[in-house]
C-alpha cells in the first residue's frame, strides 16, 4: 500500500522508506517502523479532529481499520517548505520525546500542553499523572517501562479513560499491570491489546 503522508520527524526528510503501521494517534497521525524505530507520521493533506474532539474517535477508528498493520510506503512530499514546528533545524539537535516528572506536573498544574507528543515516559511522570482526574490521553507512547506501567495501572480520574494505543511492544510485567487496572476504559491496539488480555481474568 502506498500511502503519501508528511512525516513530523523523519530520520532524513525527503527519504523514501516502507514500514509497517504498528500505532494510531488519531484520523491524521499514525506510527510507522522504520528500521525497527518507531517514526511519528502526519498524513499529508488531511486534518482530522483530536481523539477527545468530537467525531476524533470515529476518525481514529476509520484510520485504524484503513491502516493498522499495514505495510505502507512513505513518501515524504517533495517541493514543499517543512513548517517550522515540527521542522528539524540543521545543526540543533531534535527535541526529546521524553515525559518527565517536571512536564507531568505542569500539565496537572494547568498546563494545557499536549502529552500526545511523548513516545516515552519517565516511572516518576506516570506516577504523577496516575493523579490526574480527567481524561488521560498518552497514544503517543510507543513503549512502557514495568514501573511506569504499574503507576499508570492506579489512574482512577473522574472519567477515568486511558489512552497508550501507539504502544508497540510490553514486557509481560507490564501487561499484568496494565490487565489489572480496576474500572474504566484502556485503549490499546493490536499485539500489545492481546497480550494484557491474556492476563486479564
Amino acid at each position: 500500500m502506498a500511502v503519501a503522508l508528511l512525516c513530523a520527524s523523519p530520520p532524513a526528510w525527503g527519504t523514501e522508506f516502507a514500514g509497517q503501521v504498528v500505532g494510531i494517534t488519531d484520523g491524521d497521525t499514525l506510527t510507522v517502523l522504520h528500521d525497527g524505530v518507531a517514526q511519528r507520521i502526519r498524513l499529508n493533506g488531511i486534518d482530522c479532529p483530536e481523539t477527545a474532539q468530537a467525531y476524533g474517535r470515529q476518525a481514529k477508528d476509520a484510520a485504524s481499520a484503513l491502516l493498522y498493520g499495514q505495510l505502507v510506503t512513505v513518501h515524504p512530499p517533495r517541493g514543499q517548505d517543512i513548517p517550522s514546528s515540527i521542522r528539524e533545524k540543521e545543526g540543533q539537535p531534535a527535541m526529546s520525546t521524553r515525559l518527565t516528572l517536571t512536564i507531568a506536573k505542569k500539565y496537572l498544574q494547568g498546563d494545557t500542553g499536549d502529552l500526545e507528543k511523548f513516545t516515552s515516559i519517565d516511572a516518576a511522570a506516570a506516577q504523577a499523572l496516575a493523579q490526574c482526574k480527567g481524561r488521560l490521553d498518552l497514544p503517543g507512547l510507543t513503549s512502557l517501562s514495568d514501573a511506569a506501567a504499574q503507576a499508570l495501572a492506579q489512574y482512577e480520574g473522574d472519567l477515568s479513560l486511558l489512552d497508550l494505543d501507539g504502544l508497540t511492544s510490553l514486557s509481560a510485567a507490564a501487561a499484568q499491570a496494565l490487565a489489572k487496572r480496576k474500572g474504566g476504559d484502556l485503549y490499546l491496539e493490536g499485539e500489545v491489546e492481546r497480550k494484557v488480555d491474556r492476563y486479564r481474568s
